[in-house]
């Protein structure tokens, strides 16, 4: 599932075969806008919800297999939406359990991924004010069902928190990040070593197609560091 934020009723598939949904569904609280600064790799992080007038806002995602690994990754791209080119910071929670701190860039688009097994049918993301001058906002929510025995823990409750994900070997064939459909996980896999990398790409744009279906490759070795 892979939910635009800001944008409450969008449908789109991008150019990699991504369904995007909007956040009318998850949501009924915020105020959406969009942002100024326009550099961002990708689209849908042209819009943004944020929070005025709440102190803890959550996004509540229903129909989630009990028990299974799943990935979540909540991405940040302030863009000076606010015309205040002032980047807010505030806290990121998952199921009632507190995440990460965000501080925001004000140009730059921030990621923060976790694994681990929801205990209900639902998973339930949220941003919390931690200063009453700092409007909590998100840009973009994924969650992807993993495989099984996938990142398999001794606990089942276990938590996985993101730091980095490399691909070895790769850094003359990938100029940014490789995700789906190379990994039908979606996950993020950066070029190592980087030497090199200029960072040129080409911006990415949803557009009204029908899905491919998934590639059928298999994912790359698990790489935890």
């Amino acid at each position: 599932m892979s939910v635009d934020c800001g944008d409450p009723w969008a449908t789109c598939t991008d150019d990699l075969g991504i369904k995007w949904i909007g956040d009318g569904v998850y949501v009924n609280i915020g105020k959406t806008a969009k942002v100024q600064i326009n550099n961002s790799y990708y689209d849908e992080e042209q819009t943004l919800r944020y929070f005025a007038s709440q102190k803890r806002s959550c996004y509540v995602i229903p129909g989630v297999a009990r028990g299974r690994k799943h990935m979540i990754r909540a991405s940040f791209f302030y863009g000076n939406y606010d015309s205040k080119s002032w980047p807010p910071s505030f806290d990121l929670q998952f199921d009632g359990n507190h995440w990460i701190s965000v501080t925001a860039s004000l140009d730059t688009s921030l990621y923060w991924e976790v694994i681990y097994a929801p205990k209900r049918d639902n998973i339930s993301v949220c941003v919390a004010q931690t200063s009453p001058d700092h409007l909590h906002f998100i840009s973009v929510l994924e969650i992807r069902e993993l495989a099984p025995k996938m990142y398999d823990t001794e606990d089942t409750e276990d938590v996985l928190l993101h730091w980095w994900r490399r691909a070895f070997g790769v850094k003359d064939f990938i100029r940014t990040i490789a995700r789906y459909p190379d990994d039908p996980f979606d996950r993020y896999w950066h070029p190592y070593p980087v030497d090199g990398i200029d960072g040129e790409h080409k911006k990415r744009k949803c557009r009204q197609v029908i899905p491919f279906a998934n590639s059928g490759i298999r994912a790359r070795s698990i790489v935890l560091s």
